[in-house]
């Protein structure tokens, strides 16, 4: 049986993890803003793969 102090630190643990998880992919929306040409390229390799 988990402690309640265990618990809490799970709890810290995961919310970091989806903090990270939120920042990384708030970066790669600004990159992608800013980047057209990266921006086209996935574009291209996405019909690509459908294909």
């Amino acid at each position: 049986m988990k402690t309640l102090k265990d618990q809490k630190n799970l709890k810290i643990q995961k919310k970091t993890i989806k903090s990270k998880i939120f920042r990384d992919i708030k970066k790669i929306n600004r990159i992608l803003e800013h980047d057209g040409l990266l921006l086209k390229l996935l574009k291209m390799e996405n019909n690509n793969f459908k294909e």
